[in-house]
């Protein structure tokens, strides 16, 4: 540490040691060295403030340089004529040298500041008095020099100020070093980062692309599984038939044979009985048993004779029966396999239609339509955002497209009607919820127009890449003060609040609303939620959204004009918070004041929101004042969602709105 020390009873050093003062009682030479001794390469630099002169004109003072023991040679400025003097000794009056000024500072010189830099590699000494270009003595120190000074008149006072030793230039230097490679290292794990989301997002690509090509796959299963059932069909109903004829054969045969055995039997009745009467009667019997036995001849002739016709036929029906059941059968195994296949992938597609399903009902917050609304088909069980018409505003939630009418500006808009009926129901509902403590919105939606921002929609969806990436990697060091467990019960409710979205699982996304008036709500839905940001506002400088409908309603009547139809409007965006910070009474409130420590004065400069945070998030009471029991089961009336970026937010939704 520098300080200085007197060569003089006659020269008072104050307690610290940076300031001298002549305290005799007339005009002679007073002198002091300061600590510590300057050598080797080192370089030291400091400032002398001259703070009284007698005359204001810094006669008779030498600030400068002499040898280590300070009664040799010395080296110093005289303020009063702005030139260097060197002297033989302390009593010595010293010989003019080189100009260090182009001012004179007579008259003026009370206050002046003088920077010296002393470079000993070098052996000079350079001056810069009030803030001029340094400039150099032109002479050779010797190897060791102390800071010296001369005063001469009672009073006259010098400070010594910011004096750097080379010990604290080259820590700071050190410093800059490790800051340097610290940014170098941050800005590498930025890279690093960015390049792992880059491949991330390639991978959802792929996996949508994928998740496409097997809808279509099992598309094309159903209708081959179809028609192999009515092949099947087909060939069952042949068979059958053929098995029919062949039933039909053998009954016939079975019933002439049938009637050759009765005759057969009459006939052996008929020579019995011929055997017991008389010769009459046995040739009457005999003729009649001829008679019988030709009849017998001509049956079994017949009966021959439809086994001629019959039984070919049968057989070769048979046999061509046989022929076809045992091609169908073949057919039908090697369908069977196909179709143990294809259930086997539709299977696995099921399974992804039902947590989509699942997906779908937490994000609207009612129950999806099951596979048993509609048929049992394959088209049934697919995810309902092939089933029902959507429009491009709801992207980032189920990523659909719809014809788009083109309006004025670089952006789409479709009026959402009653073919839309999932669209409007989800719209609805979270209208509905957006009601004041938990009770019906009153205002009324009168109708609803989707957005499709265009080429928006890739930056936003880059961002939201971006910041689940960053909420991912700082979840657990992104920490906060919760004495009272406020902020955890705060952050649940806005959770709460939130879409499930798988891709989004630590970032969130939620459907956010602002009102405004006609003419903003157009230049939003062109350009952004850019001109939308507050510099001063209550809990931070950001963009002031909510997720109650009611309370953006409350901000537009009675402040915006409605349009020829009565109709007020209401912008809802769908927005990716990233990490967000609860904001607290106990922590994020001083004693007594009805502001929050992020709030600025409209004069001061903008207090940006928390690092690492990208949102702030506040729950208010019915007087628009911050809630607190949150922790305690106490319902908010209303919230407050500050977002840190304009590309954290995506119009989606032109809402229109009436009193009555």
């Amino acid at each position: 540490m520098a300080r200085w020390e007197a060569q003089s009873s006659k020269l008072a050093v104050s307690e610290d040691g940076t300031t001298i003062t002549h305290r005799g009682d007339k005009s002679e030479y007073v002198t002091a060295i300061m600590q510590p001794i300057m050598q080797g390469k080192e370089e030291h630099e400091y400032s002398i403030t001259i703070v009284h002169s007698r005359y204001n004109d810094g006669g008779g003072m030498l600030i400068g340089f002499t040898d280590t023991n300070g009664a040799g040679k010395a080296w110093g400025l005289l303020p009063m004529k702005g030139h260097l003097y060197s002297v033989r000794n302390a009593k010595d009056a010293g010989s003019i040298g080189k100009q260090m000024t182009g001012k004179d500072l007579s008259s003026q010189v009370k206050g002046a500041v003088i920077k010296v830099v002393v470079n000993m590699e070098k052996r000079t000494v350079f001056y810069a008095i009030n803030g001029e270009p340094p400039v150099g003595a032109d002479v050779e120190l010797p190897e060791n020099v102390q800071m010296w000074a001369r005063l001469t008149w009672p009073g006259d006072t010098l400070m010594l100020s910011n004096y750097e030793s080379p010990e604290a230039r080259l820590k700071l230097q050190q410093e800059l070093e490790n800051e340097q490679k610290a940014r170098a290292s941050a800005e590498q794990q930025v890279e690093q980062t960015q390049q792992a989301h880059a491949a991330l997002a390639g991978k959802h690509w792929l996996l949508a692309v994928q998740t496409k090509k097997k809808a279509e796959q099992a598309s094309r299963l159903e209708a081959e599984i179809e028609e192999l059932r009515e092949q099947l069909q087909n060939e069952r109903m042949s068979r059958e038939q053929s098995e029919q004829k062949e039933k039909l054969a053998q009954l016939a045969a079975v019933q002439l044979q049938g009637q050759v055995q009765a005759l057969q039997t009459d006939l052996q009745a008929a020579v019995a009985k011929a055997g017991a009467h008389d010769d009459a009667s046995a040739k009457a019997n005999v003729e009649q048993i001829k008679s019988l036995q030709q009849e017998v001849t001509d049956l079994k002739k017949s009966l021959e004779e439809a086994r001629a016709q019959s039984s070919p036929e049968a057989a070769e029906a048979v046999e061509a029966a046989q022929e076809q059941l045992e091609h169908h059968l073949n057919k039908r195994a090697q369908a069977q396999q196909d179709v143990q296949v294809a259930n086997q992938t539709v299977q696995e597609l099921q399974e992804q239609v039902t947590e989509l399903r699942q997906q779908l009902a937490a994000a609207t917050g009612m129950p999806a339509p099951s596979a048993g609304d509609s048929d049992s088909s394959l088209s049934s069980q697919l995810p309902l955002l092939l089933q029902w018409p959507l429009s491009r505003a709801s992207g980032p939630l189920l990523r659909h497209g719809a014809p788009v009418l083109r309006t004025t500006g670089n952006y789409g808009v479709t009026p959402l009607g009653e073919r839309s009926v999932l669209e409007m129901r989800m719209l609805r509902e979270m209208w509905r919820r957006g009601a004041f403590g938990g009770a019906s919105n009153p205002y009324i939606l009168k109708r609803v127009e989707a957005v499709d921002p265009g080429e928006a929609n890739e930056a936003f969806d880059r961002k939201a890449v971006q910041i689940e990436g960053t909420a991912t990697a700082n979840k657990k060091t992104a920490t906060f003060g919760d004495p009272d467990g406020e902020k955890k019960a705060v952050q649940e409710k806005l959770k709460s609040r939130c879409v499930r979205a798988e891709a989004l699982k630590n970032a969130g996304l939620v459907l956010a609303f602002y009102g405004t008036s006609h003419e903003s709500a157009h230049k939003i839905c062109e350009k952004g939620y850019s001109s939308c940001m507050s510099e001063h506002g209550e809990y931070g400088q950001g963009i002031y959204v909510t997720t109650y409908a009611q309370k953006a309603c409350d901000s537009v009547v009675g402040t915006m004009e409605a349009n020829n139809d009565g109709e007020f409007i209401v912008m809802g965006g769908w927005v990716v918070p990233g990490l967000t910070y609860p904001i607290s009474k106990s922590v994020d409130f001083e004693s007594g004041s009805a502001h929050s420590k992020f709030h600025a004065k409209p004069l001061d400069a903008p207090k940006r929101l928390k690092p690492p945070f990208t949102a702030h998030y506040v729950c208010l009471d019915e007087g628009n004042a911050i809630l607190d029991g949150i922790r305690s089961n106490k319902e908010p009336v209303s919230d407050i969602l500050v977002i840190k970026e304009s590309l954290q937010m995506l119009p989606a939704y032109r809402m229109y709105f009436s009193t009555s």
